[in-house]
């Protein structure tokens, strides 16, 4: 959940004829199902219609439609002469950036902010986000600095702070809420606020870049509600949908090394008996000898693997000492690896951060763990604002088979070998956890 701590915010309402935009925001709120059919028709027709033929068009009696309309007219969009309706063209042009707010594909999105900043006067707004007034992309240069990766406006809205607590409370609640997603009603209740207030502050909100209005047909209503900026809901929900879900029934689990450092004490175990006598080169454990040979704490002497002059020192060692000796060597067992020589350390480190998303140290689906997971390894990129057309989203990875392999080979096995996780099979499918020398490594 984001706080509003630091930062002052610079955005002055005030610099623009904001109360207009208010005032359109009080009369659309207050619109049934039927009267927004009406607004629709009428926006979308033609500068001068009658009162019949509106109503033919929308299958509805003449003498139902006269009252939407006269409430409608309120709204300086048109004109009721007789059984005429005269457009103003201006007004009309007004009212269709905003009435797409009710249809059924709207998005909230950085086509809606773009919109949206519009309106303000472009002096103001080098002043509003504090980007350089020689910017040739205003709006570019907005994305840039506070949306362009989940970190980066993150750090945003940590940072940033309001005059008044009310509208810090309205944004918590709405990255508190279910899906993250809260009715205007609700609130409106909780803070105790007029109608009024509660639109000005939701105009501040998206202006600050937190969070919007939309509308929702419900029980044939149309409700308010508000959810952060479309790109942004995408991703928290992508992130809340794809987090690992832990094992419940973990007692079918059959770990692949019972104790912690279980890869370890057969590792010592080997390099013991090696002390005390030579192993031929063919009875050794591959991964066992693997890993000795990379220590140095095992030699090959023609066909025979012998104890080095480490060994002893090594088995002197506190198990987590050794597994941190290890755990340093994963670098350059991954330059070693014929196999994925096109992957490097930064791969290697995006795929240890990425183990935080279940640090609760419960078993989980390494299915389930690679589908949330946004390490950025091999050809995928780092999360970030793309633009598609005129659609925007924060990309999330489609790894190819070599780099779920290298997740698999880093987790399964460097990471396994060096005690920081734990893997097993649960009805035959693979899962790990993060072992409590892990979550302290790696957290």
């Amino acid at each position: 959940m984001p706080t509003f701590t630091t930062r002052k915010n610079k955005i002055v309402l005030t610099d623009y004829n904001y109360r207009r935009d208010i005032e359109n925001r009080l009369f659309m709120a207050e619109l049934s199902i039927l009267e927004v059919d009406v607004l629709q028709e009428i926006i979308n027709g033609s500068l001068k219609t009658t009162l019949t033929t509106l109503a033919d068009n929308l299958e509805i009696a003449p003498s139902k439609l006269r009252p939407i309309l006269d409430k409608l007219a309120k709204s300086g969009l048109f004109q009721i002469q007789g059984d005429g309706v005269l457009v103003d063209k201006e007004m009309r042009k007004y009212y269709e950036a905003h009435i797409i707010k009710f249809d059924d594909d709207f998005r909230p999105d950085m086509e809606y902010l773009q919109g949206l900043l519009s309106k303000a006067p472009i002096h103001a707004l080098p002043s509003w986000y504090a980007i350089p007034r020689s910017s040739d992309n205003i709006f570019n240069s907005i994305i840039e600095k506070f949306l362009f990766t989940p970190k980066i406006y993150e750090r945003y809205l940590q940072d940033l702070v309001f005059d008044n607590p009310i509208i810090s409370s309205i944004a918590k609640q709405v990255f508190a809420a279910p899906d993250y997603k809260i009715s205007a009603s609700a609130l409106i209740e909780k803070f105790g606020l007029t109608r009024e207030q509660f639109e000005e502050y939701m105009l501040f909100l998206e202006f600050s870049l937190v969070c919007c209005l939309r509308y929702v047909k419900t029980n044939d209503v149309w409700e308010e509600v508000v959810t952060p900026f479309h790109e942004w809901h995408e991703f928290l929900l992508f992130v809340q949908n794809t987090h690992p879900v832990a094992i419940q029934d973990v007692t079918p689990i059959t770990a692949v090394y019972e104790k912690e450092f279980g890869f370890l004490n057969e590792l010592n175990a080997f390099v013991k008996k090696l002390l005390k006598k030579g192993v031929s080169f063919t009875n050794a454990p591959k991964d066992l000898l693997e890993v000795a040979l990379l220590l140095e704490i095992a030699k090959q002497e023609k066909q025979k693997i012998v104890a080095s002059v480490y060994t002893e020192d090594w088995l002197k060692k506190t198990r987590a000492d050794q597994a941190i000796i290890l755990y340093r060597q994963s670098l350059n067992r991954l330059i070693a690896n014929e196999q994925f020589t096109s992957f490097s350390e930064k791969d290697l480190r995006e795929v240890e951060k990425s183990l935080k998303n279940f640090a609760h140290g419960k078993w989980v689906y390494f299915e389930d763990y690679i589908k949330g997971c946004l390490a950025a390894v091999g050809s995928v990129l780092p999360t970030s604002l793309v633009n598609r057309g005129k659609r925007w989203k924060y990309s999330t990875p489609n790894y190819n088979e070599d780099e779920r392999e290298f997740i698999k080979l880093i987790t399964c096995e460097y990471l396994m070998q060096a005690g920081m996780v734990a893997t097993g099979y649960h009805q035959d499918k693979l899962c790990l956890c993060l072992t409590p020398f892990g979550r302290l490594s790696l957290g």
